[in-house]
């Protein structure tokens, strides 16, 4: 544990300036949003879902931020390879605490309108909705990390070999073959569990972008758990390409 507590506050200050710049960002995600609905009036719940859809990027954005700083790090002292499993989990960790810390934002946003009297909606349901929007808005965060994940290790392998630039381009030729064919073909054989596990939720918080994770109306907590598994496999397998190929 006290190899975890180490890269946990060397991950929170490397990070310092990101975590300020998100806060910033929150703030003014905040009053734009408050001008918004009390310049037009009305439809506060589009608008918390909107906000709220928008949380997949912040794990995403925290891993890449946090390994280009990595990157900075790799030919010193600082950067053990034999931990950088331990390293990514802390920084999926960060993104995720990030993340929460978002979503928790978004409620008392959601709380202040409603008792401002912008919104009728009862502290019940807004907490399900956050809640669902949370759990369903996850994995789409998830995946994207895992796609940051790969591309940084492959860039990081290909790059003394063909140069930043081919290394680049390579990379994103991968990641393009793998996911839309992989992803293509994965929810073309899954999709039979959809509706082996599913929660009710209102049918006003349907968002297009994850049809993936629904069913009639439903979360398929089912297709979560797979995507997850599967995610975690990636993410093993990737840790491994990286000890085993990159030259540090």
């Amino acid at each position: 544990m006290s190899i975890y507590r180490g890269l946990w506050k060397k991950e929170m200050s490397m990070m310092r300036g990101f975590q300020i710049s998100f806060v910033v960002v929150i703030f003014c995600l905040m009053f734009y949003s408050l001008y918004a609905i009390l310049k037009e009036g009305g439809q506060v719940y589009s608008y918390i879902i909107d906000v709220a859809s928008i949380g997949f990027i912040i794990i995403p954005a925290t891993l890449l931020f946090s390994l280009n700083m990595e990157t900075l790090q790799l030919n010193q002292i600082l950067f053990n390879k034999n931990v950088f499993i331990k390293q990514m989990i802390i920084k999926i960790l960060h993104g995720l605490m990030l993340m929460v810390g978002f979503y928790l934002y978004t409620f008392l946003f959601g709380t202040l309108l409603a008792l401002m009297k912008f919104w009728t909606t009862g502290w019940s349901e807004i907490v399900k909705l956050i809640f669902s929007l949370f759990i369903t808005v996850l994995p789409i965060g998830l995946a994207l990390s895992i796609t940051v994940y790969i591309g940084w290790v492959f860039h990081q392998w290909l790059k003394p070999k063909l140069g930043f630039a081919l290394s680049i381009i390579s990379t994103l030729i991968i990641l393009y073959w793998v996911f839309l064919g992989g992803i293509g073909i994965i929810m073309a054989n899954v999709t039979f569990m959809k509706s082996w596990w599913v929660w009710n939720i209102s049918e006003r918080m349907y968002v297009p972008l994850l049809d993936a994770f629904f069913v009639n109306d439903q979360l398929s907590i089912s297709m979560l758990l797979f995507f997850t598994l599967l995610y975690s496999l990636v993410f093993w397998l990737t840790s491994w390409l990286f000890k085993k190929k990159v030259e540090v």
